[in-house]
């Protein structure tokens, strides 16, 4: 699929900036501080609410969470963050965090936010889609305590006689997959709760002009 130039450019922009974000915040190079806890396994059926969990307390209570930066399998980029270092530069206190997501994870409605008004505060996803299933890890920021690291899975559920479409792999295929060279064989699997069989495959081919 052709993305125009401005795309990467503003792709390049977000990356960037999350890397500047970071600098600068206790335990954010990597050291043997950060301390990680256990896996967390989450289920959400299709269409439904997803709450991921993430303690975003220090051993210290008097001093707040600074950055909060949700990852998804072996990407180096975040899907989302929560920023509160300026408020803490404020003298005369007040505002909110910034919150940012990933267009390309969450969509242009960004349907994910992360709620701190519970404890521990949870990264909720409405709407689930197949496409949110995975491994996530939220990585929690303080200014002088250690870092900490919180992994959690994520599976989707479908409901009683939803197809799943697969690869040979057991990888969840949804949306638009590719792309492949000419020639190629792709060789899917349609699965149902309810026993049922029945898929059809829509296919269409995306031509890049030259």
């Amino acid at each position: 699929m052709c993305r125009n130039s401005s795309d990467a450019w503003s792709k390049v922009a977000i990356a960037t900036s999350l890397l500047f974000l970071v600098s600068g915040v206790s335990g954010t190079t990597g050291t043997t501080e950060e301390r990680w806890g256990t896996l967390v396994a989450v289920t959400a059926v299709r269409g439904s609410m997803a709450k991921l969990p993430c303690r975003i307390s220090s051993d210290n209570p008097s001093e707040p969470v600074l950055l909060v930066l949700w990852y998804k399998n072996a990407s180096v980029t975040p899907v989302y963050s929560y920023d509160s270092r300026a408020l803490e530069r404020r003298s005369t206190g007040g505002g909110r965090p910034q919150q940012w997501g990933d267009e390309e994870a969450w969509g242009t409605e960004q349907r994910a936010w992360f709620d701190t008004t519970g404890t521990p505060a949870h990264l909720l996803v409405k709407n689930v889609l197949g496409r949110d299933e995975g491994n996530y890890t939220c990585k929690v920021h303080f200014r002088a305590s250690p870092s900490w690291s919180q992994r959690v899975t994520l599976t989707v559920r479908d409901p009683p006689g939803y197809p799943r479409i697969q690869d040979e792999s057991g990888q969840r295929l949804e949306g638009p997959i590719g792309p492949y060279g000419d020639g190629t064989t792709v060789r899917m699997m349609c699965l149902s709760s309810g026993g049922e069989r029945v898929c059809v495959c829509v296919i269409r081919y995306l031509v890049e002009d030259r």
